[in-house]
This record gives structure tokens, sequence and C-alpha cells, in this order.
């Protein structure tokens, strides 16, 4: 009878809207990102404004946007709202980043999703945020890969949530930028480059 009071384990199905809102917003600045990095010698291109101004418009219209679904192209159209700051926060930090050709990389997007994202409330800081301190008492027998093990289901879950089509092409590379993605500290990366193998 004891047995049967006590509390089992509860999951969540699916990822919270909360977190859904806050992917959006990390993968159009990724994507504004790739498009930056791109025109990095581009003699045309002198001021980071000049790539925003038509950015949504040339990359997640209907016709453009054959990857992800409406809610990320939803997303970059409120980065078009000079009135609300929007546009200057997606700009402001590329402005100032000093090492535009290196701008893919983990660590400068994880700066700027933590930037940008934060101070137009897509994303809690939290949410970029990575602990292995135990949430509830059903993680209190989690070790480390446990924890880097729901990281990475969590970001791939989100990822294949926003893609328009998922296919057995295109699952293998956004499978395989989990981790870059996550951005993890030296010990705990390791642990995720094995959940991609077979990629």
């Amino acid at each position: 009878e004891s047995l049967k009071k006590q509390p089992k384990p509860k999951f969540r199905l699916g990822a919270s809207c909360e977190r859904l809102y806050c992917a959006a917003c990390t993968i159009v600045v990724t994507e504004f990102a790739k498009v930056v990095h791109a025109k990095y010698d581009d003699p045309s291109v002198t001021y980071i404004h000049q790539i925003a101004d038509n950015f949504c418009s040339s990359n997640f219209d209907e016709v453009n946007n054959t990857t992800y679904n409406a809610m990320v192209a939803d997303f970059c159209i409120q980065f078009n709202k000079e009135f609300m700051g929007y546009k200057d926060a997606l700009m402001v930090p590329f402005e100032q980043d000093e090492d535009l050709l290196n701008v893919l990389q983990p660590q400068s997007l994880h700066n700027k999703f933590n930037q940008i994202c934060t101070s137009v409330g897509a994303c809690e800081r939290s949410f970029f945020e990575f602990s292995t301190e135990p949430a509830n008492k059903f993680q209190s027998h989690w070790d480390d890969k446990c924890f880097v093990c729901q990281a990475f289901a969590e970001n791939l879950q989100e990822q294949v949530l926003l893609n328009r089509y998922i296919t057995e092409g295109n699952i293998i590379p956004i499978v395989a930028a989990t981790c870059h993605r996550l951005n993890l500290p030296a010990p705990y990366d390791a642990l995720c480059a094995p959940m991609t193998v077979g990629t």
C-alpha cells in the first residue's frame, strides 16, 4: 500500500512554449550571424544595418524560408520594429563585436544569444546556464552525463519542432550541431560529443 502512494516521476511531453520562443530567437540570431559572416569581405556592406534592413524579408518570407516554421519567421519580424528597440537589440552586439570573422564560433554565438534574446524578453538567462545541480528529487541520483543528455535532448527537440520539415537528410546536421549550439563547459562538452555519434 505504501508503495502505491509514492510519487512517480513526472515528465513534460514536448518543449514548453517559453523554451520554443527562446529557441526561435536563437535561430534568428544564428541565421543573422551567418549572413554577417558571409558579408564580412563584401565591399558593398559597411554597416550592420545594411544587412539587418532586409534580413527577415530575404530569409524568412514564404518563398525563401524553406527551413523553419512560422514561429521563427514571426519572431524575426519583431526585429523590424525599431520603435520597440528590437532592431537595435539585434544589431548592437554585432556592431560592438571586433572579431566578426569568428562570429559563428560557439562562444561568440552563445554570448549574442544571451545579450539579444534576453534583452527582448524572449529568453531567461537561466536558459543559457548549464547546471549539474538536481532541480528535484528525481534528479538526485543523476550523474554529469544525465544532465548533459537532458540538455542535449531538450535542445534537439526544440530544433526539430521549429523546423518546417524533418527528413533523414536534414536531421543529420541538426543532431551533429547540437553540442555546438549548447556550448557546454569543456568537461561537459566532452560528454556531449559522443551523443552525436552515428551522424
